[in-house]
């Protein structure tokens, strides 16, 4: 099999990317490519995305301390925060199946943040042939080239992929029930938003929160706000939520404050929300609650503490169900993922002498297997760097789940607030 070289030259202090590519693959037989991104002394977020063609199906080896996966045509490797080495090296073993016969191009692009400004380095899309094994050469009829999502050469400040749109937030506020009630109803303008997002508002000391209308989205109080957060938004041009904002006590007004955050070409952005300041006014407090004079004035008394009481316990349940929302985002490390049907955990846990337990699940063709349940990225992290050094796993790295659903590890981070350790 013929291999080439490609290097992508870019001006000095830019990155420079080279991959290793064969010049034709064969049907069923996996294939492993290349990647060396020189990323010179750039840090922060980037990502590297290549074109997946239909028929491929990949399997991660290297990765380079990023987070890997596979979203609509293409695979993803980002980075939360670049790795100090100069010298970044990527590698996927891939194998085309039957539907995959005749010329794939597949290009990739490599998106960083540079002095704040976004810039991509595109590489030239690779042509590469698919045979059938013992296959020589494509018959006239079979020389139809797929065309990869870029093609061009050039760093560039921007995308060439669609952009998110026009995203905006819309709060209409309302009095409540009682005096010391808001009804606060969201309208968030979400253009191409897809994937995960997330809106949040400030919750200062001594207000609570209660949702009304989640539009599919987890609802959450912690870290001082209420949070809405969906794992993948819905197919819809807008978004619809509200929640019942109390004044708990001594409270004449709030400066609320929100954004909407949403990931665009996996990279984290947000839109905030216009500001507004809300007032309470004490003074509507219902007389009877500070009358103590007449019985039927004290059952009113009597009345009002069963409400008040109703309505803390209340407020105790939703805390401890947004606590339990929030404790569904775990991280796991992943040691490997196999299409070999006698690889299995014992044998796993055997051959690496692994004393956890390891769990199996099958995605995208492979058997995938990892260990734990991490509330923190921090632990994980570690976990990982224990199985590599005293385990000798290399490949070990990562991931991240949501209600029993594998996000990349960046949604998870921003689901749970909690920063990127290296």
């Amino acid at each position: 099999m013929l291999f080439f070289l490609l290097p992508f030259l870019a001006p000095n202090g830019e990155p420079k990317i080279s991959t290793n590519f064969p010049s034709s693959l064969v049907i069923d037989q996996e294939t492993v490519l290349e990647i060396k991104i020189s990323k010179a002394q750039l840090s922060g977020f980037a990502t590297f995305q290549m074109d997946l063609p239909n028929g491929f199906v990949p399997r991660e080896i290297e990765n380079a301390e990023a987070s890997f996966s596979v979203k609509e045509g293409q695979m993803v490797w980002t980075w939360n925060e670049l790795p100090e080495e100069e010298e970044l090296i990527l590698s996927v073993g891939i194998t085309p199946g039957s539907v995959a016969h005749g010329k794939k191009l597949m290009g990739a692009s490599f998106y960083y943040i540079d002095n704040n400004d976004k810039k991509s380095v595109d590489l030239q899309a690779t042509e590469m042939i698919v045979l059938n094994e013992g296959e020589t050469g494509l018959s006239e009829s079979a020389t139809t080239t797929d065309t990869p999502a870029q093609t061009t050469g050039t760093v560039a400040e921007s995308s060439h992929s669609e952009p998110a749109g026009i995203i905006e937030v819309l709060r209409n506020v309302q009095d409540g029930k009682t005096y010391n009630e808001k009804k606060i109803e969201l309208t968030i303008k979400k253009g191409i938003t897809k994937g995960f997002a997330r809106y949040s508002d400030n919750l200062e000391p001594g207000f609570s929160a209660k949702a009304l209308k989640t539009d599919g989205s987890s609802f959450s109080i912690a870290d001082g706000k209420i949070k809405f957060v969906w794992v993948s938004v819905p197919e819809k041009e807008e978004l619809k939520v509200s929640y019942v904002l109390v004044c708990e006590s001594n409270c004449e007004s709030l400066l609320l404050k929100g954004e909407y955050s949403y990931l665009e070409h996996n990279q984290s952005k947000k839109t905030l929300a216009p500001e507004q300041t809300l007032r309470f006014d004490n003074t509507s407090a219902p007389a009877q609650a500070e009358t103590k004079t007449e019985a039927p004035k004290s059952n009113t008394v009597v009345t009002t503490n069963a409400e008040n009481t109703k309505e803390t316990k209340t407020q105790e349940k939703l805390e401890q169900q947004a606590k339990q929302q929030q404790n569904t985002t775990i991280f796991a490390v992943q040691i490997g993922a196999f299409n070999n049907a006698k690889v299995n955990a014992q044998s796993l846990k055997r051959k690496f002498k692994l004393k956890e337990n390891i769990r199996s699940e099958f995605q995208e063709g492979y058997s995938k297997f990892m260990y734990g349940s991490f509330g923190a990225y921090k632990t994980a992290r570690e976990k990982r760097e224990q199985t590599i050094r005293n385990n000798g796993i290399k490949s070990a790295f990562v991931v991240a789940y949501n209600n029993g659903k594998r996000i990349t590890v960046q949604e998870a981070l921003m689901t749970l607030n909690q920063k990127w350790f290296k």
